[in-house]
């Protein structure tokens, strides 16, 4: 079975990626696909697919919407915020990905 789409396991850990951009500070989603595009490993993600991915997170209460709405060329944006339970399921799936980090370089 050959592995054609090598950027497949990159989109598997685009919530952590979105989740890792709120540690600090509420952020739009846009302002999430342009931190990761001009981040040290230049992740290529849309907007479009920052927004799907936060609409999941906020549905499984990992991320909520500040209150506070930005005004920007006459529209609103939405910024989100890391919940108690994301910053638990963020440290939770970077423990595991060391531990299966650490698994694969001692293999």
């Amino acid at each position: 079975m050959a592995y054609k789409d090598k950027n497949n396991l990159l989109r598997a850990v685009y919530p952590i990626l979105v989740l890792y951009t709120l540690l600090n500070s509420p952020k739009h989603g846009y302002e999430i696909a342009l931190m990761l595009k001009n981040s040290e490993h230049r992740i290529e993600i849309d907007a479009f697919t920052v927004y799907r991915i936060l609409n999941k997170l906020k549905e499984e209460g990992y991320v909520t919407e500040d209150s506070k709405r930005e005004i920007v060329n006459n529209r609103a944006r939405t910024n989100y915020l890391i919940t108690d339970d994301g910053h638990s399921f963020y440290k939770q799936q970077i423990d595991e990905i060391i531990m299966i980090c650490t698994m694969i370089v001692s293999l």
